[in-house]
Formats: structure tokens, C-alpha cells, sequence
């Protein structure tokens, strides 16, 4: 369970009679690591499978965090007519980008 969906529990115990609420939870996408070129390669798939089901037409974007980024980068250089930057794209995730946001803030600030 959830630290919201407890809380929300918590909350509407008081006021309401207790509704169940749904137990929802957090698994990992595949059992295996996610430094291999193979499960990158499959994640990669997966993401074009599901965006193309979705969007048809539309260019995928995977986040990474750095090691797996350049991974990532490798596989779309050695397997460009699968994974070429017209077919997929690849950046850093969201930590990385806000690292790189305060960075710049700081930059701007101490002169």
C-alpha cells in the first residue's frame, strides 16, 4: 500500500464510512539487470511497440540515468535501422536534467 493510499484511508475513517481502497504497488519492468545490451535492447522494443499501439507515427523517448544512457546510445550506433535517432529517442532522466538545471541557477547566481 502506498504512503498516500494509507493516509488517504486514515483521513476518510474519520469523517465517512471506510470505503476499501485499491492496494496498488510498484514492480520492476523485468527480473533480470538492466545493464545488459539485451534488456536495453528489449526495453527499447517494448517502448517502440507501446508508443507505436498508442501514437502510430509518433518518435518514442526513453529516459535512462547516465550508465544506462550510454548504453543505450552504443545499441542505437551499432543497430541504426532498429534504433537510430530517427526511430527512437534517448536522453538522461529526470534527476540529470534537474541536477543540470541547479547547476546553471547556481552558476547564474555566484556570477
Amino acid at each position: 500500500m502506498t504512503w498516500s493510499v494509507f493516509h488517504a484511508n486514515l483521513y476518510q475513517s474519520h469523517l465517512v464510512k471506510t470505503i476499501p481502497l485499491d492496494i496498488s504497488s510498484v514492480l520492476p519492468l523485468f527480473q533480470e539487470e538492466a545493464k545488459s545490451a539485451a534488456m536495453i535492447r528489449q526495453s527499447m522494443a517494448i517502448i517502440k511497440e507501446c508508443v507505436n499501439f498508442l501514437n502510430p507515427g509518433q518518435i518514442p523517448i526513453m529516459e535512462c540515468v547516465q550508465p544506462l544512457n550510454a548504453l543505450a546510445k552504443n545499441i542505437r550506433c551499432i543497430w541504426p535501422e532498429r534504433y537510430g535517432e530517427n526511430l527512437i529517442v534517448v536522453m538522461f532522466g529526470g534527476l540529470h536534467i534537474e541536477i543540470a538545471a541547479l547547476r546553471t541557477i547556481g552558476g547564474l547566481a555566484t556570477g
